[in-house]
């Protein structure tokens, strides 16, 4: 039968092998040396100092088993390292369940990972500290309020794609805006002009600021979430397409300064090198950033075991394929077919379209309004079952 020893640091139940009585041996979770109990004409061992710990039977091998006569085939005893007195041989019996109500494998709680080889107490191996939890609730809290920002960033660039075209539909209808100089004073550029630029141009800013803050917040996840380098890397390349964007904007604002018309691809110049960097920058980083966010957020379904955001995570990256699969196949048809799809066009839709009247300067604009809806609805339950996933972890493991 093993030796029962208590800790007197730790207060620790432990267990020895029966042939230990009289020697010494460590405890492996505070590390204080302790005397067994017992033993036949056995003395007493010297201190560490004397003989080293290695050579004595608490770290040596344990003694083969007999093949397990309790889990149904003989050779299923491999639980390497943890003692199992009683469990082996004939007759055995099944230990009592755990104090929580977890079953006992031998001396270990089925579930957790086997001890080192020689370790003979059947202690439970080390939980996370108080402190370590209180990180992890941190982490995850930070990562819960970046994932905020990123749904009002989302928001705002629903309303970039929105905004102006339900002024388009609103101008269409009737709707006069004043025809005067702009606030800009470039002649060229009229008040209905800036204002429908200011509704794309104002929460598409927004839009990028507060996305590369909420994915700076949200890159504080936890190791463990499975997540935290994709998180890094999304936000890394939204923050490169900002200042791509940022770089873009300094030339058009500088162009504006000395009272000229703004324009895109400028000639060879220091601007025009500046502009096709900063749009080359953002259009190549912007999609890889969404990517491996979509991705970071199913691995992060998977690290908290949440079905729903996993499940959610692997629909968008299956839309975002498809979607790009159908976007190169119309690009391929346009470079190769331009004349063919320019007749088919004239031969079958536009007449359909002439039917329309008035309301076919609505189809454009209905189709981008449905468009920004549809791909803001799949972000932001995304998000949402992320933000809901936290949330549930900090609810189970609060305090």
């Amino acid at each position: 039968m093993p030796i029962k020893v208590t800790c007197s640091k730790c207060q620790g139940v432990l267990h020895a092998p029966d042939d230990a009585g009289g020697k010494r041996g460590k405890c492996p979770t505070c590390g204080n040396v302790l005397a067994i109990p017992g033993g036949s004409g056995g003395s007493m061992i010297p201190p560490e100092s004397d003989q080293p710990l290695a050579q004595t039977p608490f770290n040596a091998a344990p003694p083969p088993r007999q093949a397990s006569t309790v889990f149904g085939s003989p050779g299923a005893d491999d639980r390497r390292g943890s003692f199992a007195p009683g469990l082996t041989g004939p007759g055995a019996q099944m230990p009592a369940p755990m104090s929580d109500g977890r079953p006992a494998v031998g001396n270990r709680v089925a579930g957790q990972e086997p001890r080192k080889s020689g370790d003979p107490f059947s202690k439970s191996g080390p939980r996370p500290s108080p402190a370590e939890a209180d990180a992890a609730s941190r982490s995850w809290r930070r990562t819960r309020r970046g994932l905020w920002f990123v749904q009002a960033g989302y928001f705002c660039a629903v309303v970039a794609v929105v905004a102006p075209a339900a002024l388009t539909i609103a101008v269409k209808s009737g709707v006069k805006l004043p025809d005067k100089p702009g606030l800009l004073k470039l002649e060229e550029l009229r008040l209905p002009a800036e204002i429908l630029y200011a509704s794309f141009l104002i929460p598409a800013a927004l839009a990028f600021l507060l996305v590369t803050l909420g994915r700076v917040g949200a890159a504080s996840a936890p190791r463990a979430s499975y997540a935290r380098g994709l998180f890094q890397a999304s936000a890394l390349a939204t923050l490169l397409s900002l200042m791509g964007l940022i770089a873009l904007t300094v030339v058009v604002v500088a162009q504006v300064a000395i009272g000229v018309y703004p324009g895109l691809l400028l000639p060879d110049d220091v601007q025009g090198i500046v502009q096709r960097v900063g749009i080359a920058v953002a259009a190549v980083l912007a999609p890889v950033a969404e990517l491996w966010f979509v991705v970071a957020l199913g691995r992060m379904g998977a690290g908290l075991h949440d079905a729903r955001l996993a499940g959610r995570g692997t629909r968008a990256l299956v839309y975002a394929g498809l979607l790009f699969i159908v976007a190169g196949l119309v690009t391929y048809a346009v470079s190769y077919y331009h004349g063919e799809i320019n007749q088919l066009i004239a031969d079958q839709v536009q007449p359909k379209l002439t039917t329309l009247g008035d309301k076919q300067a609505f189809v454009l604009p209905g189709i981008a309004i449905a468009a920004g809806l549809i791909v803001w609805l799949v972000y932001v339950r995304l998000v949402g079952a992320a933000r809901g996933a936290i949330h549930g972890w900090l609810d189970v493991n609060r305090g």
